[in-house]
């Protein structure tokens, strides 16, 4: 809560506080003056009297002030109690979308290199390529799942705002993956033809240099899922289990390398 705002609820309360003393007041002096006696003598101007009073007044505006009080912290606890089961939701939903590009990225990582494979196979055995299929249709199912983690954590930025950096990150990194493969593909499907002879492959060396840029690209991308998979549960569960915290992980691509991305705050 911002300072100014805290000073305006207090100002408020001391002048209900205020008000309330001077009504409680008012009232006992209105029972004072209507219960004088004929002689003049008000009963009311003892001191036990006044004192059970004013210890009336008192323990009235004590317990208005302890139920507005109590009315605030359930309100305040109600609505964390919401916010948690929301941000729990919202990660349980990203978590399956990070979950469904396991297996899409996987295979356009590894599919380039698979065909150089086969096609070294085909050199020597004539038969006829198992990848035409794949080589048209891996790489839209890679993007349409990524695309789905990155519409769902659009879904909640109101919830996630941090997060934001996250997707455009995520469009970038695709965006290199989707132009590495294209380009492979580019010169991988005339050779997939079913009744194409790879006895000779003029542009092999180029394939090889695009099989290893998709690879990358596609590697990158997966580790940015992963960091982001680490930053949505330290963000959207730390609430819950305030005393624990999800390390950031590291992945080494095949080279040996090791990539470490920077993380949002969360």
């Amino acid at each position: 809560m911002r300072p100014s705002k805290f000073r305006e609820k207090l100002a408020t309360k001391g002048i209900a506080l205020f008000l309330w003393a001077v009504f409680g007041l008012a009232i006992l002096a209105d029972i004072v003056w209507f219960t004088r006696r004929p002689d003049g003598i008000r009963p009311w101007l003892a001191p036990q009297p006044i004192l059970s009073a004013a210890a009336l007044i008192l323990g009235f505006i004590l317990l208005t002030w302890q139920l507005e009080t109590q009315h605030r912290k359930t309100l305040e606890a109600n609505r964390r109690q919401a916010q948690d089961r929301l941000k729990l939701d919202i990660f349980k939903e990203i978590a399956e979308r990070i979950e469904a590009t396991s297996v899409p990225l996987t295979e356009l990582r590894e599919v380039p290199t698979a065909f150089l494979g086969e096609l070294a196979l085909r050199k020597r055995s004539r038969v006829a390529s198992h990848y035409q299929s794949t080589l048209q249709t891996v790489s839209k199912e890679a993007s349409d799942s990524v695309i789905r983690l990155m519409s769902i954590m659009e879904t909640y930025e109101i919830a996630t705002p941090e997060f934001k950096v996250f997707r455009k990150q995520l469009a970038d990194s695709l965006r290199r993956a989707q132009i590495a493969f294209g380009d492979f593909a580019l010169l991988a499907l005339p050779l997939a033809l079913p009744h194409t002879n790879p006895i000779v492959v003029e542009n092999e060396d180029e394939l090889s240099r695009l099989a290893t840029i998709t690879e990358r690209a596609t590697w990158d991308l997966t580790i940015l899922i992963v960091d982001l998979r680490v930053a949505a549960q330290n963000y959207l569960l730390g609430g819950l289990f305030p005393d624990h915290r999800v390390p950031g992980q590291t992945l080494g691509d095949p080279s040996g390398r090791v990539t470490k991305r920077p993380r949002a705050e969360g």
